[in-house]
């Protein structure tokens, strides 16, 4: 994948988590998963849908609850993994 700009991620990843949150719901980087209807399975369909529109795989340890609960934790994982400017890795 071509080179992103960190706007352009977060506009991305906002529209995919969008597309598959609750209905009704409009989703902000600082939403909590569970709170716009993530359970589980959801999440890993939405891990995998971030997979293939970014051509990224993620880790293990970058799919564990303690690290992926919000919008924003996820900009931020795939901001590193694409090595997007002006996304800093958060610290768990």
């Amino acid at each position: 994948m071509e080179k992103i700009g960190k706007e352009e991620l977060e506009k991305k990843v906002l529209e995919l988590v969008q597309s598959m949150a609750m209905e009704g719901i409009t989703v902000a980087q600082e939403d909590f998963l569970v709170d716009i209807g993530f359970n589980s399975l959801t999440k890993v369909d939405l891990i995998l849908a971030v997979e293939e529109e970014f051509n990224i795989e993620f880790c293990d340890e970058d799919l564990q609850p303690r690290k992926l609960k919000s919008v924003k934790d996820l900009i931020s994982i795939v901001g590193v993994y694409l090595s997007v400017e002006g996304i800093e890795e958060l610290k768990w």
